[in-house]
């Protein structure tokens, strides 16, 4: 076989793999998001089984900006009758959510097609690696099955696998890389006419989303447990329930008390309504018909069995409000944590109107510490994984680090020259826009091509995490211009 030269494509260049490459790919494998799906790869074998295969596998680095950033490769099955190719591709963490996978995917198809010959190329994904999937579904491969127990995993148990092909005139038109909606924050196409999803997880778990809310389905034979019933999805929760399984609703639990997630819970009059301690005070308050108080409430910790399915109710302290929790169903490998992370975007307004600014990062942290491959996040377009859960702490940290070099450079003394003191509110409001904007305009440019959002919100953000810092954390400027 010649070696084809360097493949380029809209911000991506494939090459050949050589010896040089060996270390920089064993450090992207040993990257614990990389390994998940991988497994273990030292640099022998590193060398064995990807700079010099002996397995008729033809393996490329994928380059951007000049630095090697993961490695994409193909098969070639050469029976006339069964001829096509095998792909598949990692890349280190840093660089995902740019459209960059994409990229390569889609410039390695066109060699395939074009130069190889090749009418059908597929590709075999874990069944659970929700971000590969989507991935691969918008570049234009399509599921074919499910493969059982396909694979086994680092854990050294059988996962499914999940075939998926594609054509040429399946190939999808290269968008502009990664602007104000990267590919990250992209999620599956909702029929219009309908007007929502629903989509089986795997394990009698399903989701339920018209592209703004997400609620959570967990079906077993003796009942369905719902996890949120949001108002915008009350025309279609009922079709999707009876889609995902022929038992009735038996529970309903309240990720937390605001409407926007629990305002259809009236729909389910039959069922046994849980949610946390501070939940149930809130709605009591309330007196909404629409959000009925829990008739089972917890403090710290609470187990739901429902024939063989198991979720686990956990309240680890105030975050977005006061009785948010952590849902978590462990044999499913599934969290569900509602307005903390956005996957694919930065967070609503003001770090989501979180109620504790402290507590809403640290849910990051506590979120990573659970076993889980698919998170269920209640908004916007797609499912999220840990590494959507990371990179949101990471842009979270970043608007803290930024806003408290603002509160160290901006002089509050300077802005009472322009402002004086009679109108303190004028004061306040020069002096911490001048933070938020300085803080803005450090951290947009590192993020508007990786996180959808980052224009509309960030700016909110620093406001947000400026007062945080202030009454919360105890920070003080260049002069005491705090109340």
């Amino acid at each position: 076989m010649l070696k084809p030269g360097p493949l380029h494509g809209q911000a991506v260049r494939l090459r050949r793999v050589t010896a040089g490459d060996a270390a920089r790919l064993a450090e992207i494998l040993a990257h614990p998001e990389v390994a998940r799906w991988w497994g273990r790869f030292d640099l022998d074998r590193v060398r064995r089984e990807l700079v010099d295969p002996d397995d008729g596998t033809v393996t490329f680095a994928v380059e951007a900006e000049g630095q090697v950033i993961g490695l994409i490769q193909y098969w070639e099955e050469d029976e006339p009758d069964y001829r096509h190719a095998a792909i598949d591709i990692f890349l280190h963490p840093d660089w995902h959510g740019r459209g960059l996978g994409g990229d390569a995917i889609r410039t390695l198809a066109r060699h395939l097609f074009e130069d190889r010959g090749h009418h059908r190329l597929t590709i075999d994904p874990a069944a659970h690696n929700q971000r590969a999937i989507r991935s691969y579904r918008r570049v234009g491969f399509r599921p074919v099955g499910v493969l059982r127990r396909y694979e086994r995993g680092p854990d050294g148990s059988w996962h499914d696998g999940l075939l998926m092909d594609l054509l040429p005139e399946d190939l999808t038109e290269p968008g502009v890389i990664a602007t104000d909606v990267p590919e990250a924050a992209r999620g599956p196409a909702i029929d219009p006419a309908r007007g929502y999803l629903v989509e089986e997880l795997g394990g009698g778990a399903w989701w339920v989303t018209d592209g703004d809310y997400q609620a959570l389905l967990v079906a077993s034979a003796d009942g369905t447990v719902v996890v949120d019933a949001p108002p915008s999805l009350a025309p279609h929760l009922p079709a999707a329930v009876a889609e995902a399984s022929s038992a009735p609703v038996t529970h309903l639990i309240y990720s937390h008390s605001h409407y926007d997630h629990i305002g259809a819970a009236h729909l389910f009059g039959g069922a046994t309504v849980i949610g946390h301690a501070e939940v149930a005070t809130t709605l009591r308050r309330r007196a909404d018909p629409r959000r009925p108080v829990p008739d089972v409430t917890f403090q710290d910790r609470l187990t739901v069995e429902v024939g063989d399915q198991r979720l686990v109710l956990e309240y680890r302290g105030p975050n977005h409000e006061p009785g948010n929790i952590f849902i978590h169903l462990p044999r499913l490998r599934l969290l569900m944590l509602v307005d903390v992370v956005v996957p694919g975007w930065v967070p609503f307004t003001r770090l989501g109107v979180a109620g504790d600014v402290p507590g809403f990062l640290q849910a990051h942290d506590q979120a990573l510490g659970y076993d889980f491959d698919i998170l269920v996040a209640g908004h916007l377009t797609r499912l999220g994984t840990p590494g959507d859960v990371a990179v949101q702490r990471r842009y979270v940290l970043d608007v803290k680090a930024a806003c408290e070099r603002a509160r160290a450079s901006v002089s509050a003394a300077e802005v009472i020259a322009e402002t004086g003191l009679e109108d303190r509110w004028r004061f306040a409001g020069t002096y911490f826009d001048r933070l938020a904007r300085q803080a803005a305009d450090e951290v947009v440019p590192r993020w508007v091509d990786r996180l959808g959002g980052v224009r509309a919100f960030t700016k909110d953000h620093c406001a947000a995490m400026l007062m945080a810092l202030a009454h919360d954390w105890g920070l003080q400027g260049t002069e005491e211009a705090h109340r």
